[in-house]
């Protein structure tokens, strides 16, 4: 149950690396425990997903609500996209699960439109609809009973992107692609590769998602994803996959991958170029979601989103040329045009 005296707001709150967010909503109740971040206002509302891990520490969610908020304003700034960044983070519930996803929506309701959210990490579509039930800010429909999966599809088009640029091939058959994770993003992103031929190396920590997939496609079990030998690594777990320990243990060319904050350090992305590794940022290669979120409405299709997707495609050629040409990495490239943007007064900022 919902009670607005659990409410707390922070404005311009401070966290990790004296990084700030612009609001910082925090529903500390003794059964439900709730963050959402809100990066900036220029525009009436911030998007993002809400994530679900019970128990985590509370340090540890504001660290990430806030991160990933931040990341949601580049990644919008990336799509064209007039949303503020927002991400949502339920790090502790004793309720039901229906008795906490109702709070949550009457949280949203109180905060009037601030913050619209969708599914991410341990939430789902189908939550998203039963909360429409309360509230009309949780995002995220399907199609005939079928999610689309549009953060995998953006993810696949970016691969093909950076192998058409680097390596001049139009198909990606015969190349050796490890997953790591294999949720929503990784499974479905799975599928699209083994349709194009690739050699698929998966590891995933969860057993029964090991096993469902071994009965629907071909793959070749690892320990660890990102140190394999192959030619493409893709993070779809959770963040700071690519660290100091093992920045010079990868063996791949490429890294496209769906999860968010992908790199430990952001200076880890010299010692990739340096290594002559291409490192497509996450918040380029995985905008396909929130791009789905801003296809609702009366032309919402299969159709309508996938042709929205290509602008993943189209972008992640233009940031890889300009790469090529300015002899920088191209997370060098994506900073310098969301902060020509910013500049410019036409996007997101606080």
């Amino acid at each position: 149950m919902f009670e607005k005296k659990y409410v707390k707001c922070y404005e311009n709150y401070k966290y990790k690396k004296n990084n700030s967010i612009r609001y910082l909503y925090e529903y500390d109740s003794p059964s439900l425990k709730i963050l959402i971040a809100v990066d900036n206002t220029k525009y009436k509302t911030s998007i993002g997903g809400c994530r679900f891990i019970n128990n985590t520490p509370r340090n540890k969610a504001i660290d990430d609500v806030c991160s990933l908020a931040k990341a949601m304003t580049r990644k919008n700034i990336i799509a064209n996209l007039k949303y503020g960044g927002g991400k949502s983070f339920i790090y502790y519930s004793q309720l039901e699960r229906k008795e906490m996803l109702k709070a949550f929506s009457e949280l949203l309701n109180y905060l009037d439109g601030i913050y619209q959210t969708a599914d991410d990490v341990n939430t789902t579509v189908e939550d998203m609809e039963y909360m429409r039930q309360f509230t009309k800010y949780a995002r995220g429909y399907m199609i005939d009973g079928y999610q689309i999966p549009a953060t995998s599809y953006g993810i696949y088009l970016a691969i093909k992107a950076t192998v058409k640029e680097i390596l001049h091939k139009e198909s990606l058959t015969g190349l050796k692609i490890a997953i790591q994770g294999i949720g929503k993003v990784g499974y479905n992103l799975a599928h699209l590769l083994n349709s194009e031929n690739c050699v698929l190396y998966i590891s995933e920590i969860d057993k029964n998602k090991i096993d469902k997939l071994s009965k629907e496609i071909e793959f070749i079990k690892v320990k660890d994803a990102i140190v394999s030998d192959v030619d493409i690594i893709c993070p779809c777990a959770f963040g700071s996959v690519i660290n100091y320990n093992n920045v010079d243990k990868i063996k791949a060319k490429f890294i496209v991958g769906g999860a968010n904050n992908q790199l430990s350090d952001d200076k880890i992305d010299k010692i990739l170029y340096n290594n002559k590794l291409i490192y497509i940022p996450d918040i380029l290669a995985n905008c396909g979601g929130v791009i789905d979120l801003d296809c609702e409405g009366k032309n919402y299709s299969e159709q309508y989103v996938y042709k929205r997707l290509n602008l993943i495609y189209d972008k992640t050629s233009y940031f890889i040329k300009e790469s090529i040409k300015s002899n920088t990495s191209v997370l060098n490239v994506v900073n310098n045009y969301i902060e020509n943007e910013v500049k410019q007064g036409c996007k997101c900022v606080s």
